[in-house]
């Protein structure tokens, strides 16, 4: 430490944009005390270091210095202000520092109780990565066709769906319907924006309400304004697994599921924090932490069902308001809906919701508790209408237990439901109980599985059973009622693994008056990214030996269209039905053919080549004259954009190969993935000779001798100088302009300089 401070008093030349930086930091009259120095941090990071010097030439830094390398929430426990740089931390308080005079360098050794926290267990997918926007219009086009040959129906129709982004501005969508017979059908029309920051959606226009136990969606125009999980991948909204804990001592740390040992992976002195994804099956997490002494620390924590629960402290909700859509083009009576739901702890979840008017009213609420594979949800609702001043509840109970071992799984479910004078919006009052409940159990190739139902004065049940081997699999299933009717159906098929192969079955039913047979066979057949799919199928009554059914149906995608057609005949009545979609997009740096919906969000590869093939997760595209490609991507989640180095020539040089990418929805962000010609200069010693080729093409020097060519990267280039060849074997270069010097004399080519950083 006194080597340095009695190196601080030596000013480094600071960069112009960290200085101005600090400047605004600090006290005018202070900046003499800033410091510059090149640090290298625990051995192995580099950095370029502004410090501050106090009085008593103690040292400081400002917290974003070395915010990538400290715990900053306990450094943040030792901050002061210096001279108006506020939080600055004394870099003695959390650092061993040492000047290396030979190499003019800071070593900085991190104290292990400042150290980051080493992190087991949270995969991260990314999504810290910047979301990008871009706007731009597109629209998809269905036309469409249906005949009936029972009703005697013939009709035809175009789908018009259009989408305009407004970037950061959000997004506005709209539709019609246009019949055959001249009149149209107005669709939803709504403004659409998500807030990534609060992860709120908000919309304006023709919205839902959200549906819930005891009612469907209700389509009104108002507002909605609900939680948008989706726009953060990596916000943990669901119950996870924490521990932390500082360890004196490396080691290592072992976890286990009932039992199972999942993990496995050593630690370093310092900070531990174990977050995990909460496990769908078990019943209880322990992690054993085991240091270089062989101390144990053994905690156990039972597990929690997470399909449904929310985080401790984290709120759900969803609410609109607005008037009723009778009609395309008829609102009436005020309606709204409201839903709030928070994670009390990590086995309890607690929902409240709220919808009607002032015809009717219906109000529930949602205990969800978990522990283990166990999971139980009580909901009870009151219901009210003003009309008749009559009022009714109903409770529904749900009850559901999973186990997947190694080799079996155990799924057991259980609901009841009771109703009294229970009214639904605009629909029947329900009064009366019921329930079911169903077991299934089974092996990877062997499966089995009963329910029984009991709903009012109907009670019935069903029984599955199941076994497959390399593709081939039999299956059996069997329904009845008490009240005498029954079917049941045994199934042969293949199921292969290949992607292309046709899928076939065979089965035969039984039910209480028929007796039948039939037969389908389902598949596909892909070419590049064209796919054509196929379903022919056909069944036959044992008694009046005629086919009592018969389907067939063909579908067609690729990038720029997708098609389906579909004929059936029941009893003799066919029925047919066709859809044709596409329609494009145009945006700032590309316009393209999609049949995508209007709400898909793009990735737009500039590479300034034409035919450069490029790829996301499911999609394949090539660039054209613009040298930019448009794929699909799936909004907010962090994905990656390639080229596909096939469709590259030889001599084409990338300077990336693929690029992360991170699209909101609707929007069209665009990457640079610039590919470009592999360039090369030669200086000819001992010239006088013009006739010089390269790969059979010839160029001319200038007067020092010097030719400027492309060339093929790590393959064999032929150089002919004076009749003579000379084969070349040429490495890649990306990042500068390469000169080599060729002696004709010796047959020799050395490289010369790397004068050139870049080479446009």
């Amino acid at each position: 430490m006194r080597r340095l401070l009695a190196m601080s008093a030596c000013l480094l030349l600071l960069p112009q944009q960290p200085l101005a930086q600090i400047h605004n930091l600090l006290d005018s009259q202070a900046l003499e005390r800033v410091r510059a120095y090149s640090a290298r941090i625990n051995g192995s990071h580099s950095k370029d270091l502004l410090l501050i010097a106090d009085d008593n030439n103690r040292l400081y830094f400002p917290m974003t210095e070395l915010a990538d390398y400290i715990d900053t929430a306990n450094a943040l426990l030792l901050a002061e202000n210096i001279y108006g740089c506020t939080p600055c931390i004394p870099l003695d308080a959390i650092a061993d520092t040492e000047f290396d005079e030979l190499k003019n360098q800071l070593e900085l050794t991190i104290h292990p109780a400042f150290l980051p926290p080493q992190r087991f267990g949270r995969a991260s997918i990314g999504s810290d990565a910047t979301l990008s926007y871009g706007g731009g219009l597109a629209t998809n086009i269905n036309l469409l066709s249906r005949y009936d040959e029972r009703r005697d129906v013939e009709q035809y129709a175009a789908d018009l769906d259009v989408g305009v982004s407004l970037g950061r501005g959000g997004n506005v969508y709209s539709s019609q319907l246009y019949l055959s017979e001249g009149d149209s059908i107005r669709g939803q029309s709504y403004y659409e924006k998500a807030f990534e920051r609060s992860k709120i959606r908000l919309q304006i226009g023709d919205t839902n309400t959200r549906p819930d136990t005891f009612g469907g969606a209700l389509q009104i125009g108002g507002i909605r304004l609900s939680r948008a999980f989706d726009v953060a991948p990596d916000y943990r909204y669901r119950p996870i697994f924490k521990y932390q804990t500082e360890a004196k001592l490396p080691g290592t740390l072992e976890l286990f599921i009932d039992g199972q040992r999942i993990k496995n992976e050593e630690y370093q002195q310092g900070q531990l924090q174990v977050e995990s994804d909460a496990y769908g099956s078990g019943q209880e997490l322990t992690l054993i932490l085991t240091d270089a002494l062989g101390n144990r620390r053994v905690i156990r924590q039972s597990l929690f069902d997470a399909s449904q629960n929310l985080a401790p402290g984290v709120v759900d909700f969803d609410i609109s308001y607005g008037a009723i859509r009778d009609t395309p083009d008829k609102y009436q009576d005020e309606y709204a809906a409201g839903y709030i739901s928070t994670g009390i702890s990590n086995h309890w979840t607690q929902s409240l919701s709220y919808q009607g008017n002032e015809e009717f009213e219906l109000a529930s609420t949602e205990f969800i508790l978990a522990a283990g594979n166990h999971h139980l949800s009580v909901e009870p609702a009151w219901s009210h209408i003003a009309a008749t001043t009559s009022e009714g509840n109903a409770v529904t109970a749900r009850y559901a237990y999973d186990w997947d071992g190694k080799t079996r799984w155990v799924t057991l479910g259980a609901e009841y439901f009771s109703a009294d004078n229970f009214a639904q919006f605009r629909g029947r009052t329900l009064s009366g109980d019921g329930g079911t409940v169903s077991l299934s159990t089974g092996t990877a190739q062997l499966y089995y599985g009963v329910s029984a139902f009991e709903i009012g004065d109907l009670s019935g049940g069903s029984f599955n059973f199941g076994y497959n081997r390399r593709g081939w699999y039999l299956e059996s299933n069997a329904e009845y009622l008490e009240t005498g009717d029954y079917i049941a159906i045994l199934s042969i098929g293949y199921r292969p693994q290949q992607r292309n192969a046709p899928r076939v079955r065979v089965a035969h039913s039984w039910e209480r008056d028929q007796r039948s047979v039939g037969a389908d066979v389902t598949g596909n057949i892909s070419a590049g990214q064209s796919q054509l799919g196929y379903q022919l199928a056909a069944a036959q009554d044992y008694e009046s030996q005629a086919t009592l059914d018969s389907r067939a149906g063909l579908s067609y995608r690729d990038n720029y269209i997708t098609a389906q057609a579909n004929y059936d005949d029941v009893n003799r009545f066919y029925r047919s039905s066709s859809r044709v979609s596409t329609g494009f997009v145009i945006s700032k740096h590309n316009s393209f053919i999609t049949p995508l919906p209007v709400s898909q969000a793009y990735a737009t590869a500039r590479t300034g080549q034409k035919g450069v093939v490029i790829s996301s997760a499911s999609t394949k595209r090539k660039t054209y004259g613009n040298g930019a490609a448009s794929v699909p991507v799936p909004a907010y989640y962090p994905t990656t954009v390639k080229i596909e180095r096939d469709s590259l020539a030889s001599s084409d040089v990338l300077t990336t190969r693929q690029a992360p990418v991170r699209v909101a929805k609707a929007n069209y962000a665009s990457v640079d993935m610039p590919v470009t010609q592999a360039p090369i200069i030669i200086h000819i010693l001992h010239n006088g000779i013009s006739d010089i080729l390269i790969n059979g093409k010839p160029f001319v020097h200038n007067d020092f001798g010097a030719y400027i060519t492309k060339y093929r990267p790590n393959a064999s280039n032929t150089l002919e100088v004076g009749g003579k060849r000379y084969k070349l074997h040429i490495p890649l270069v990306t990042e500068e302009l390469p000169i080599y010097e060729f002696d004709r004399t010796t047959g020799e080519m050395t490289r010369a300089s790397e004068l050139f950083r870049s080479y446009p």
